[in-house]
């Protein structure tokens, strides 16, 4: 079986031009020193060599600047036979001592593996977890507390590797699957175990919560991050269906983020109610979505005030339906069968509404009016199709969109009125007109014009027209049937108890159930008027 030496390298300090040198030391007891066979830098330009003891790094630019880290590796196969009475065969530890040579620095970086049922006591592979605590701890004295590791899961022996439980400190671990064969290693997490400090999964690696009350990770602050795949990718995160949820950030602070990476996951195993990532308090929290991976369903839960403020999901990412455990109050969660969406949260209108926008507009300080940005800007052509969701997220004062410039709401150019609790699906025709598509939640969408005494022309589809007639009667002009208002409606309600005729005229050759004008003579009366896309207003 193969096995697998890596290390990190970080060299600071560089200077353009100038070669810089420190030992990669990996190293094995019956092979010596090896030439690692995979080399790359962390970001570039940087020239890279190597060789049976050292890596070069010549910095050949100013940006990005005079630090990057280098990562190493080799691969071989012991081919020794040993009978289960001798020892197994050792991989020295790949261990970086403070310092450096020529003008670089490293700081400590070492592997870890985890093989459950392995006879392996270290100093590298580990059969038992509690062993390589002792190592790891030992590692961390030595380096005074400082240092990067990582611990590699290997389920290979058996499957999967349980964490046994018990408090662990994570502070500058990666956890990462380190199955042969870039198999999916499985880490099970079960009742009583928990981390701190721990920040980044990574590789092939499944980190299961199987059972239990109490949230393995719990102490994400403010401004932190925590990283699911985000270097190498096919990293998930998941709880077994009625397990606590991985993740609770239950303490106040805003600006946490959740960051997936490629083909990276959080979810639930199975299906199930309970969340992977659960997420209470009056802060808010950031998920990031690289392109092929999946916010699983119920993956998420929150409640009232606990905004997830930004979703940025990547083209090939999706969210999928039922997020039950989430608030609608606090997070409206958008139809799935939307391509992409970036979720914006503001405690008044959002300035910067992009295609494909998500925009959660909290009102309970008062209405807030909020403009569409303008379809085609400056001979800056927006695709057709781009897509805006308006929701109100809280509150019951009043939401209204309006459009920008010369662009037109389903041919209108009044503003659409969002109710308590409702949102509004937006999509532009790439010229100059925005479509209502869909309604989530809240009812119906209706723009309410109050105290009217007089035609209040223009009319658009979508307002109700609160007529009243008692100081003479008057008509309300509804507009120009074209195909962009199909299947959209007015309504105009007499609001008074008058009898005094409030008369309903179409435009032009347009008709009312085939009549020009429609009255209505009676209090208390209301009609809705329903476009047929061509010419008729059709009374419903």
């Amino acid at each position: 079986m193969a096995t697998i030496l890596k290390n990190v390298l970080r060299f600071t300090g560089l200077v353009i031009g100038v070669p810089t040198l420190q030992p990669h030391l990996l190293n094995v007891d019956t092979l010596g020193a090896v030439t690692p066979n995979l080399t790359f830098p962390d970001r570039g330009p940087f020239i890279v060599a190597v060789d049976a003891t050292n890596v070069t790094v010549t910095r050949v630019a100013t940006s990005p600047g005079d630090t990057v880290d280098v990562y190493v590796e080799f691969v071989y196969s012991p081919s020794r036979v040993f009978n289960p009475a001798e020892d197994p065969p050792t991989e020295f530890p790949f261990v970086l001592q403070p310092g450096g040579g020529g003008g670089g620095s490293a700081g400590s970086s070492n592997s870890l593996i985890f093989r459950p049922g392995s006879a392996f006591v270290g100093p590298t592979i580990f059969g038992l977890w509690a062993d390589l605590i002792t190592r790891l701890t030992a590692l961390r004295a030595a380096s005074n507390g400082g240092g990067t590791y990582e611990i590699g899961i290997d389920d290979s022996t058996i499957s999967p590797a349980v964490i046994p439980a018990g408090a662990y400190d994570m502070a500058g671990v990666t956890i990462v699957g380190a199955a042969p064969e870039n198999a999916l290693a499985v880490a099970e997490i079960p009742e009583g175990t928990t981390f701190t400090n721990l920040r980044k999964l990574d590789g092939f690696l499944e980190f299961s919560v199987t059972a239990g009350v109490t949230n393995p990770i719990a102490d994400i602050g403010a401004g932190e991050t925590f990283e699911i795949g985000v270097r190498t990718g096919g990293t998930a995160m998941r709880s077994v269906a009625g397990a606590v949820a991985a993740i609770n950030n239950a303490a106040g602070g805003s600006g946490r983020t959740i960051a997936l990476g490629k083909n990276s996951a959080i979810g639930l195993v199975g299906g199930g109610s309970g969340p992977t990532i659960r997420h209470v308090g009056l802060s808010s929290l950031l998920i990031t979505a690289d392109s092929s991976s999946v916010i699983e369903e119920d993956a998420l839960e929150n409640n009232v005030n606990a905004f997830l403020s930004y979703i940025a999901i990547a083209a090939s990412a999706q969210i999928n339906q039922p997020q039950g455990n989430v608030n609608v109050t606090s997070f409206f969660i958008f139809n799935s069968l939307f391509p992409r969406f970036t979720v914006l949260a503001r405690t008044s209108a959002v300035p910067n509404l992009t295609e494909n926008t998500l925009g959660l507009i909290d009102v309970s300080g008062g209405a807030v009016a909020q403009s569409l940005p303008e379809i085609a800007l400056a001979g800056e052509h927006v695709n057709e199709g781009m897509s805006i969701i308006m929701a109100e997220s809280s509150g019951t004062a009043g939401l209204t969109v309006a459009p920008s410039g010369a662009d037109t709401i389903d041919g209108s150019a009044l503003a659409v009125s969002v109710p308590a609790g409702g949102a509004l699906v937006l999509v532009s025709d790439g010229v100059s007109n925005w479509k209502t598509v869909s309604i989530f939640g809240g009812g119906p969408i209706w723009n309410v014009r109050s105290g009217i005494v007089a035609d209040p022309a223009p009319v658009a589809v979508g307002d109700l027209i609160e007529a009243d007639p008692t100081g003479g009667a008057f008509a309300v002009t509804i507009p120009a049937i074209n195909a962009a208002n199909k299947g959209r409606a007015i309504i105009v309600k007499n609001v008074t108890a008058s009898a005094t005729a409030i008369t309903v005229t179409a435009t032009g050759a347009d008709t009312i159930d085939t009549l020009a004008t429609f009255p209505i003579t009676a209090g208390f009366v209301s009609i809705t008027l329903v476009s047929d896309g061509t010419s008729n207003w059709n009374i419903v």
